[in-house]
């Protein structure tokens, strides 16, 4: 009775007793393989459920209805590629969602808008494409108690107006392995209580902005790695006499490597 975490992963269970796991009454973590069985007993005590690498290909509506007080969902590394606009209608407490690894198209973004207690959305490595300011991803604002969120590896050019009003619950943004360039530093200045901020490995991302990072004086954490940079894109002046990260006085991991920075980037 004392058990909260079961991993039923990798077995051949074919089939389970009707309340099966009632002698698990204290169960919080379960960890399934969903071609293996189905459940069809409610999950009080249930908190968080890991569904990675299932081959799911679409969340029906009130897909997670025997799992009422979720508060941490898996779907990573799926091929979710539809969602019923009213799949998590039956999971409200959810805090932590990773959908990273899917066949996710921002379309979809809009059935998790329910979830106004989402901390944490890993939506990496999807098909999420965004073009011009006509394909921007609105529906993000609409997560009021986001901390977290990550983006990285989809075809993102443009955030548009997701952060036109200042944001102060978000406290981390991947936008790594995307297609961003100089234009996001203006889309998401706004984000002021920002501690930990991602923007590796974009190819088009060759120039900084310093009244961007003037506003950012939170920031912990800044990835600036496998860019296009060169030393002269830290200064706002000729003579190198401005290093645009000044005002960083809470900055505490600066990762540059791989870039075009030389011997005199610090004057």
């Amino acid at each position: 009775e004392l058990i909260q975490t079961l991993n039923l992963n990798e077995n051949e269970i074919k089939d389970l007793q009707k309340n099966y796991f009632s002698i698990f009454p204290n169960l919080e973590r379960l960890i399934r393989n969903l071609k293996l069985f189905d459940i069809n007993e409610i999950f009080e005590c249930l908190q968080e459920l890991d569904m990675s690498d299932n081959e799911i290909k679409e969340l029906q509506k009130n897909y997670f209805k025997i799992f009422p007080n979720l508060v941490k969902l898996n779907l990573s590394r799926n091929s979710i590629e539809k969602i019923d606009k009213e799949a998590f209608n039956a999971v409200l407490n959810l805090r932590e969602v990773d959908l990273s690894g899917n066949k996710i198209k921002k379309e979809l973004i809009s059935s998790l808008v329910c979830l106004e207690q989402l901390e944490i959305l890993n939506l990496s490595a999807n098909q999420i494409v965004t073009k011009s300011k006509e394909d921007e991803l609105s529906m993000l604002s609409r997560f009021a108690t986001l901390k977290d969120l990550n983006l990285s590896a989809n075809k993102i050019s443009d955030l548009g107006n997701v952060f036109i009003q200042e944001q102060t619950s978000l406290l981390g943004l991947d936008l790594s392995q995307t297609d961003i360039n100089e234009q996001v530093f203006e889309q998401i200045k706004m984000l002021v209580s920002l501690k930990k901020l991602n923007m590796s490995s974009n190819k088009h991302l060759k120039k900084l902005d310093q009244s961007f990072f003037d506003k950012l004086t939170n920031l912990e954490e800044l990835d600036l790695s496998e860019n296009e940079l060169t030393s002269d894109d830290f200064y706002s002046d000729e003579n190198k006499k401005v290093f645009i990260l000044k005002n960083q006085s809470n900055l505490k991991i600066l990762r540059l490597s791989n870039n075009k920075i030389n011997y005199d980037f610090i004057k």
